[in-house]
């Protein structure tokens, strides 16, 4: 397992400039919505682990995520974990992320 890049180390090379992440720390702080996308291995999930860190231990989190993608790598104690799945072979079970969307924790 690869040890997770930090804020500096993407400052550093040059991923993310500090002025970039100074706003979005602050959107974290200020709990603000942010959306983040990418194509497949544009480090989404890289960057959603260094935004994470700006969260309060004393926020509820709940990540909403396909079943074949990196599991966003949170260090507060309240965090919920919803896992869309497809159906199985005989058609059934399916759990869309939509329907996670809608899901009162």
């Amino acid at each position: 397992m690869r040890d997770r890049l930090t804020a500096r180390q993407m400052i550093d090379n040059q991923t993310l400039a500090e002025p970039m992440l100074e706003v979005l720390s602050a959107m974290v702080k200020g709990r603000l919505n942010i959306l983040i996308s990418g194509g497949k291995g544009a480090r989404k999930t890289t960057l959603l682990n260094v935004l994470s860190g700006y969260i309060s231990n004393d926020e509820r989190i709940v990540t909403i995520e396909g079943q074949d993608e990196s599991r966003i790598d949170m260090k507060q104690e309240h965090v919920a974990r919803l896992i869309a799945r497809p159906p199985n072979i005989e058609g059934k079970g399916a759990i869309p992320q939509r329907q996670l969307a809608v899901v009162r924790i």
